[in-house]
């Protein structure tokens, strides 16, 4: 069974103001003695917190809370569909004089299918005297962007089981630059969707916010966002929200929103309103950095494309680069000879005339 939650977060952080002024002696490990001056007890696994503020017992108990698996959980809880996490709060049946603040924190992987700019509210179920399915009074969920834990919180009027459901609202909040200027207008878009198959949902806008340094940003009339009404007919909704830093700093947007309805079953009655309040951060600065100019090139200029490279196959012997062409040489005339001087004609030897033997005298 689905269900919701929500709350401001002004009452948020009064609630926080208020645990660390408490009177009451504090426990750890899931365990503490609670006088009728108030105190505070946290589970054993560190993630719900239990708020009991003074007069709300009469002598001293000692109060114990347990982590403990969905499937210890009385069946009618368990059949509620609730996803947990869950604890036992003891003694069973206390009854508070006046109403305790409960506070659980949960990661945000927890929650299905919701982008990481929302969350949907949630409800911290329990079980009346009766055995029927209630919901703590005055549910509240709060988210940041960018954190991962989401917190929920409500009124706690006895003790018995605790667990976390999840409601039927989603709200998501668009991211802005996270530098702006101060005493200039932003905005930032807003979401719901209901996620429930009932019809005709109404969600409360309460006034948006914008903190800096706990200041609410306003405009020159007064209330920067006059409350509203957006009507979801089963499915979805937006609004444009503007804001504005009021001065140097960290600033912080963001919206409360208040879902009314009004919806029973034969063994619950769960809910007449959830609260959800989701928030981002911003820093608000007087002037803007200089940015730095890129070249832009022309519009319809074309862009050169790159020439592909042939990448070898793994193993490819790499290729042999080209040789260089020989440089190319400019023929020249061979030099000019020089003139072989004329030589005189020889003269053909007249030939020699035979010597004429000569007559030796006879003895």
């Amino acid at each position: 069974m689905n269900t919701m939650l929500t709350l401001a977060a002004l009452l948020c952080m009064i609630a926080l103001a208020w645990v660390t002024v408490s009177c009451g002696a504090s426990g750890e490990g899931g365990k503490a003695v609670v006088s009728a001056e108030g105190g505070v007890v946290t589970s054993d696994d560190g993630k719900l917190t239990l708020d009991i503020p003074p007069g709300a017992l009469d002598e001293e108990i000692e109060i114990t809370i347990t982590a403990v698996s969905v499937d210890e959980l009385p069946e009618t809880l368990r059949e509620a569909g609730a996803p947990g996490p869950a604890y036992q709060l003891e003694p069973d049946g206390l009854v508070f004089n006046e109403p305790a603040q409960v506070r659980l924190e949960f990661d945000r992987s927890e929650l299905d299918d919701v982008p990481e700019d929302g969350v949907v509210a949630q409800l911290l179920l329990s079980l009346n005297a009766d055995g029927k399915i209630e919901a703590l009074d005055k549910p509240v969920t709060e988210a940041e962007l960018g954190v991962e834990t989401v917190t929920v919180s409500g009124e706690l009027s006895h003790f018995s089981f605790i667990t976390k459901s999840d409601g039927v609202l989603e709200v998501r909040l668009e991211r802005v630059n996270s530098t702006q200027l101060v005493d200039v207008l932003f905005n930032a878009l807003v979401l719901f969707r209901n996620v429930s198959s009932a019809s005709g949902v109404g969600f409360d806008i309460e006034p948006v916010f914008v903190n800096h340094f706990g200041v609410p940003a306003v405009d020159t009339v007064g209330d920067f966002l006059t409350p509203g009404t957006v009507v979801v007919g089963g499915l979805r909704a937006r609004i444009v929200v503007g804001y504005v830093c009021s001065g140097p700093g960290k600033g912080e947007y963001g919206i409360d929103t208040t879902w009314r309805a009004a919806r029973s079953t034969s063994n619950s009655e769960l809910f007449n309103s959830l609260s959800v309040t989701i928030r981002g951060n911003v820093d608000c600065v007087t002037t803007l950095p200089t940015p730095t100019a890129t070249v832009t090139p022309e519009p319809g200029a074309p862009t050169p494309t790159p020439m592909p490279t042939d990448t070898p196959e793994l193993g490819a012997a790499s290729p042999t680069p080209p040789s260089k062409p020989p440089p190319e040489t400019v023929p020249t005339s061979p030099p000019p000879s020089k003139p072989t001087p004329e030589s005189a004609p020889t003269s053909t030897p007249v030939p020699t005339s035979t010597p004429v033997p000569t007559n030796t005298p006879v003895p």
